[in-house]
């Protein structure tokens, strides 16, 4: 019977069975052979040469019979689950696991698909908004890509039911509603990738909850503002890529934010902000970083205390950008920080006491290098520790003005020059913490109190 079958599966013909049949004894003697694994188990009568080459072929056949089954019965059984009722229509449903809708028009979240479903897919769809009831069904699913949906608005808790989500991926949205808490309490959520078309804000605790994100890749160019504690509450990130052509980032944006191993800002216009510049206590609350990187930017003005309470960080990095002034105490208040490094940058007034106690207990090292400064004397910095420079720093930056220096080693300026702008120099406008934007004239004010206060005089005593 075990011979016929053989036979059978492996497609032999009729001829090769009937010659199988008749050597039935042998054949089977054969098998026995081939299993045994004892020295001792010899057969008693020798075996045909051709039966051995026919099992071999037999066997070959057999296993190419048993694969060709399987492949078929794989394919019967996506067959059938693909015209599932899980299977939503128009999308491509591999496994009662997975559903991939792609150009499928799609005004919402499908929810006829399992509830086993942990892999969703949808892409160039027309949705336009989700809310938290889309993914009621759906609490073991674990990557959610979203991407050229037509997505306009998304709520606060949208994702709260998706307890088991570790990827997710909203990229080439027209999202221009992004609301508070939009990604809360998703403590298994692992990786966050947002590029948005219309979106202009972060807003605040967008994040909250959800700390134990490694990944956040913010890379969009609309996103112009930051809010106020927005990226609160993630204590584990990895790699930050916050978002191109940022102008302003609101102080205290970082606050409850530690363990970023990468913090990466590129292109912000921080000259077209109100602060016209970097705020004070942007980076307030902002510890445990490896490396911090601004590049390619118009900061504008460093205000005092800009990098206020930035603790525990390997190398503050800026780079590549331009800066219309550096006002005394802008990097005051940091803490355990190795380097700090200014590197190709074209820098305009640098306040006298810019960089105090910098290299010194809180900060460890200071890097000055390939940078174009304003060599004249309202230069308080470069005036006052002109002697006290390093030779690479006197080397390796040059001189964008006045005239008389240009292009310049700081090393070739006339040390006459340094001693007639030191007798010069006592005290820049500059070097002190004002704006126009937050002064105020308090001499109205004053008449007005008087005015005031004299009419009132008057009225409770009548001629």
């Amino acid at each position: 019977m075990f011979t016929c079958l053989l036979c059978f599966v492996s497609l032999f013909d009729a001829k090769m069975c009937k010659g199988l049949i008749t050597f039935a004894p042998q054949f089977d003697q054969l098998l026995n052979m081939l299993a045994c694994k004892r020295l001792e188990c010899i057969p008693a009568k020798p075996v045909p040469e051709f039966m051995l080459w026919s099992t071999v072929f037999c066997h070959w056949r057999l296993l190419v019979a048993c694969l060709a089954v399987q492949l078929l019965l794989v394919d019967v059984s996506s067959a059938s689950f693909q015209e599932s009722l899980f299977c939503p229509k128009g999308c491509l449903c591999p496994t009662e696991q997975e559903v991939i809708c792609d150009g499928v028009l799609l005004e919402k979240i499908p929810q006829e698909m399992s509830p086993k479903l942990r892999n969703l897919t949808i892409a160039r769809a027309t949705m336009v908004r989700i809310s938290v009831d889309d993914f009621l069904y759906y609490p073991l699913l674990e990557r959610l890509t979203l991407n050229y949906c037509e997505i306009e608005r998304i709520e606060g808790y949208t994702f709260h039911n998706l307890t088991k989500l570790r990827y997710l991926s909203l990229v080439g949205n027209p999202l221009s509603d992004l609301q508070s808490y939009s990604f809360a309490n998703l403590r298994s959520l692992k990786e966050v990738i947002v590029r948005a078309d219309a979106l202009q804000q972060l807003p605040a605790y967008l994040f909250f909850g959800s700390e134990n994100i490694r990944g956040l890749d913010l890379r969009s160019t609309s996103i112009t503002r930051i809010q106020r504690h927005a990226f609160s509450g993630l204590y584990n990130v990895q790699f930050l890529h916050l978002p191109l052509n940022l102008v302003t980032i609101e102080p205290e944006a970082f606050h409850n934010c530690s363990r970023v191993h990468f913090l990466d800002i590129r292109n912000w216009q921080a000259n077209r902000s109100e602060w016209i510049g970097v705020a004070p206590r942007t980076f307030y609350g902002l510890g445990h970083v490896s490396s911090m990187r601004i590049d390619q930017s118009s900061l504008g003005v460093l205000w005092p205390k800009a990098f206020d309470e930035l603790e525990t960080l390997e190398t503050l990095q800026i780079r590549n950008s331009r800066i219309t002034s550096i006002r005394s105490s802008s990097f005051a208040g940091m803490r355990n920080v190795g380097s700090l490094q200014l590197l190709n940058n074209e820098i305009g007034h640098i306040a006298r006491y810019a960089f105090q106690q910098i290299p010194g207990d809180q900060v460890y090292e200071l890097q000055i290098m390939e940078n174009d400064l304003d060599c004249s004397c309202r230069n308080g910095w470069l005036v006052h520790n002109f002697q006290k420079l390093s030779n690479d720093t006197l080397k390796r930056n040059y001189c964008s003005s006045p005239d008389l220096f240009l292009q310049q080693q700081l090393g070739q300026i006339d040390p006459a020059w340094i001693v007639n702008c030191t007798k010069k120099y006592k005290h820049h406008h500059l070097d002190t913490f004002s704006r126009a934007s937050l002064s105020v004239d308090s001499r109205p004010i004053q008449m007005l109190i008087l005015l005031i206060s004299f009419a009132f005089i008057l009225s409770s005593n009548p001629i």
